[in-house]
């Protein structure tokens, strides 16, 4: 998953929960994997951060210890479903982002 976003005055109605219930029974038996921005105490938007990864976690996902950056944004790595490895994760992006890879160059720190 590359983003989740609900409009922010409809925030803590339980659609962003219900959208990811959707994409589990949808991909039943498959494994998940989403990126959120690291915890970082100095960062203008920490309790955003942390909030995230609590949501996250509140539906099912688990802190994988993987972390990425992509330009200079560091993310943990979360799944659900099961636990995936550095290159799965890479065989994927490099996948998806086809040409783009050349511009958005991840690397696990």
């Amino acid at each position: 998953m590359f983003y989740l976003a609900v409009d922010p005055t409809m925030r803590g109605k339980g659609y962003g929960s219900q959208i990811l219930q959707d994409l589990f029974k949808m991909y039943s038996g498959q494994r998940l994997c989403l990126g959120a921005e690291r915890p970082d105490d100095e960062a203008i938007n920490s309790n955003e951060r942390r909030k995230r990864i609590e949501f996250y976690e509140s539906n099912g996902f688990v802190l994988s210890g993987k972390i990425v950056r992509e330009q200079s944004v560091d993310y943990v790595l979360l799944s659900h479903g099961g636990d995936f490895s550095k290159q799965e994760y890479q065989d994927l992006i490099a996948f998806y982002a086809g040409i783009f890879k050349l511009i958005f160059k991840t690397k696990f720190i």
